[in-house]
């Protein structure tokens, strides 16, 4: 889903759950070297994520944890979601938002590919 679309979703269907306390989460890191300087080290940090949607359905998902979200699961804090009511699986967290720019020249490219096509076909007609 673009990150136009995605968001729009959000907007209209978008709702609130309480997360369970996650019980273990698993911590990945990988490093890439750089030439000559240090290496660039990522961590990431992902469980399953579990919450009651407001019909009460019971959702899992493998969610990637930024590290306020599990900083407040490490304080056992109130630990946020928002799901789409039409299709629980689809979650994110509280604030997040998809960028929107890489499908506004996705769909820049394609108008222009569009209009040059469109331009070349009516002058092969003349």
């Amino acid at each position: 889903m673009s990150g136009f679309f995605e968001n729009r979703s959000f907007s209209k269907h978008g709702k609130v759950a309480e997360t369970e306390q996650i019980r273990k989460y698993e911590q990945s890191v990988h490093t890439r070297k750089s030439r000559g300087h240090s290496p660039d080290v990522t961590v990431t940090n992902e469980a399953m994520i579990n919450f009651t949607t407001a019909d009460n359905q019971k959702i899992s998902v493998n969610k990637k944890l930024p590290k306020d979200i599990l900083e407040k699961y490490q304080k056992h804090d109130q630990v946020d979601i928002e799901y789409l009511s039409t299709a629980p699986e689809t979650t994110r967290w509280i604030g997040e938002k998809r960028d929107v720019r890489g499908s506004f020249y996705f769909w820049l490219v394609m108008a222009v590919i569009t209009y040059f096509s469109m331009l070349m076909g009516s002058k092969k007609r003349d």
